[in-house]
């Protein structure tokens, strides 16, 4: 399962909503960050 996490506050997406499809304008719900600074987390 891949996760995206915020890279200024660490707030987790894990919505229905596939990351990739989120507009380019979404940003973090926590810190305001913009979308660019998520990072994708694989995990097993």
């Amino acid at each position: 399962m891949t996760k995206y996490v915020c890279g200024c506050c660490g707030w987790t997406y894990n919505r229905d909503v596939a990351f990739e499809k989120l507009p380019d304008d979404f940003c973090c719900p926590m810190c305001k960050a913009p979308k660019d600074t998520f990072k994708k987390v694989e995990e097993e």
